[in-house]
């Protein structure tokens, strides 16, 4: 009996062949090298009181092989100042690793090191990230001022709207309020007058806010507070009102796929995101807003600027990303779709209906029975059928052992003959009865889909593909299910 493993999409990557029951979780791909990524160009941690404070960072293994960090290490930190964890690990491709900065600075004064990451990176072994930090004379003030952005929303002509937002120290020494002062348009009005104010640590202060537009065209205003905050000396809330003028919002980019050849990762990368005003960093939000019928893929770091989507199922994709700048205010989505369209002349899909359950796809070259040397599945998964190199042998390119599928075998390029596709409901822990899918694609087409309720130890044959002369046709059998208690490779 095979054992269950957790839901990662990328561990279900090319099996390795195998000759006992349990399947192994990796195999060869076209090309097996991690690659090391990191999701920021340095660490900073600004000014900091002797006080602890941590950030973190990750490490993205976005090759296809195992990512083996030996170290990482900060340089010239006899003393200490900084700690590091973990020191060391190995990270799946498409996975991360998030790695923590602790920072406590001894005396008031700058402590810029380097971290150095070494992994088995074949074209970047060793990576260097800038690490800064400063020690600063305490108590100090902390000014915090919530929301950082006063939307009036829509106000008639010649009425007045009303809104506020709160100011508070929220440091151990008094927080004074240097000045306040308004830029933009004039149908803004500051009610409350905190210049000269003094705060002691958690006072707050409310100030209110009006609005009274003239036009119809919408208003924005910027209000400017200085205060003997150390490091957060000028701080700026911005008003709209009417939609805002010519306030220009925070935009979301990214590179969009047209079309992709699952099973496959794409790489969501919004570093192209901006806000014209300035209000950064920013901060993302990604939706997998639809997939094709049998996908179980998911976006596993939604709120990174890099993430990988693991596209695993054919059919067409929609996602959309939202940036929003460091006063809370959000772009308009950007949308993306694709399709995933299989590059090779046959791939053959499996998916059913049932979570924790292990439903099989075999394809078996002509004259060869289930579960032989011509049987491609989990424990045969790349068989050498023909005589012109891989391309025209059959690859497991997906195996599920956990639910919903799905599993793919694919072949670049046939040669001439018949493959059987079975399905084999190989293990239903205590889950009874499941509906299986087949769908066949050649050349990027599908051309068939076959569905059929089975039960644990069934084996189904859905049809054979013929292939011959560069050009194949898919022949339904769709028998009733007779039960096996074949369970490996023989």
């Amino acid at each position: 009996m095979r054992g269950q493993t957790p839901v990662l999409l990328s561990l279900m990557l090319f099996p390795l062949l195998s000759c006992s029951g349990d399947k192994l979780e990796e195999t060869q791909f076209r090309e097996l090298y991690p690659t090391v990524t990191l999701n920021t160009e340095s660490l900073d941690f600004e000014t900091v009181v002797l006080y602890t404070d941590t950030q973190e960072f990750q490490i993205i293994n976005s090759g296809l092989a195992e990512l083996d960090i030996a170290s990482i290490e900060i340089g010239n930190n006899d003393d200490a100042i900084y700690t590091i964890e973990p020191t060391e690990g190995v990270i799946e491709p498409n996975q991360s690793q998030t790695v923590t900065v602790t920072f406590e600075p001894a005396t008031y004064r700058e402590y810029n090191r380097e971290i150095t990451i070494t992994s088995n990176d074949p074209e970047n072994g060793t990576v260097v990230l800038p690490l800064n930090g400063e020690g600063v004379v305490g108590p100090v003030p902390d000014i915090e001022i919530a929301p950082r952005a006063v939307d009036f929303g829509l106000v008639a002509q010649g009425q007045t709207g009303t809104q506020y937002f709160t100011l508070t120290n929220r440091g151990t020494g008094d927080l004074i309020i240097e000045s306040v002062t308004m830029e933009g348009s004039e149908n803004f009005s500051i009610m409350t007058d905190v210049s000269g104010v003094s705060y002691g640590l958690e006072q707050s202060s409310t100030v209110v806010v009006t609005y009274t537009p003239t036009a119809e065209t919408g208003d924005n205003a910027t209000i400017t507070i200085l205060s003997n905050d150390p490091d957060e000396s000028e701080q700026t809330v911005a008003l709209l009102g009417n939609g805002g003028g010519d306030f220009e919002y925070p935009e979301a980019k990214f590179p969009c796929p047209e079309e992709v050849d699952p099973p496959t990762t794409v790489h969501l990368n919004a570093q192209n995101s901006s806000d014209p005003q300035g209000y950064e960093p920013l901060t993302y939000e990604w939706t997998l807003l639809s997939q094709p019928p049998g996908s179980t893929t998911t976006i596993e770091e939604p709120t990174l600027e890099y993430t990988p989507l693991f596209v695993d199922a054919a059919g067409d994709y929609e996602l959309q990303l939202v940036v929003a700048n460091s006063i809370g205010l959000e772009s308009e989505p950007k949308t993306c779709a694709f399709t995933a369209i299989p590059d090779e002349a046959i791939q053959v899909e499996l998916v059913w209906d049932k979570n924790n359950t292990d439903v099989d796809l075999h394809m078996v070259m002509e004259g060869y029975d289930f579960y032989s040397d011509g049987d491609c599945c989990w424990c045969n998964p790349n068989p050498q059928w023909g005589a012109s190199g891989v391309a025209d042998d059959p690859q497991l390119s997906l195996d599920n052992r956990i639910g919903y599928g799905p599993e793919e075998i694919e072949i670049e390029t046939p040669y001439d003959g018949s493959y059987n596709i079975f399905v084999h409901y190989f293990n239903g822990n205590g889950n009874g009865d499941t509906t299986a899918t087949v769908r066949v694609y050649l050349d990027g087409v599908i051309i068939a889909e076959e569905s059929r309720l089975l039960s644990p130890r069934d084996l189904w044959d859905v049809g054979y593909i013929y292939w011959a002369a560069g050009a194949g046709q898919f022949v339904v059998e769709n028998t009733a299910p007779a039960t096996t208690n074949l369970a490996a490779c023989q």
